[in-house]
This record gives C-alpha cells, sequence and structure tokens, in this order.
C-alpha cells in the first residue's frame, strides 16, 4: 500500500499530487521489469552489496642488478 504524495516546487506550492493508484502501478511495473539481474545487487538482508574492486597499482619493475 501506498500513500499519496504531494510534490512541492521551491516556493512551496503544491505542483502536483501522485494517487497512491498510479504510484503501486508503477512500482509493480517497475519491480518485474528489472528481473534477475538486479538481484545479484543485494545481500540476504536486503541491503546492497558493496562493490569490491581490486585494482592493482603497483607495476613490478624488473632488473638485471641482482
Amino acid at each position: 500500500m501506498f500513500y499519496q504524495v504531494k510534490v512541492f516546487n521551491k516556493q512551496g506550492k503544491l505542483k502536483k499530487i501522485i494517487s497512491s493508484q498510479s504510484l503501486n502501478i508503477r512500482h509493480w511495473k517497475d519491480f518485474f521489469s528489472m528481473g534477475a539481474e538486479n538481484s545479484a545487487n543485494f545481500n540476504g538482508y536486503g541491503a546492497i552489496k558493496k562493490q569490491m574492486k581490486t585494482e592493482v597499482f603497483y607495476d613490478p619493475i624488473y632488473t638485471d642488478e641482482y
């Protein structure tokens, strides 16, 4: 269940009201279109997994001076 949302502009005047029915339709349409490709980004608790990037900044330089 979604509650209606009121959107205001910078001056604080009401710009538009988004109904709960349109929010519900929008959510479920996006939910089923996401599919399994985005589910791998979440852990078992529903939190977003941290991206572990392992970049090598050290390039070994080999010389004959041993």
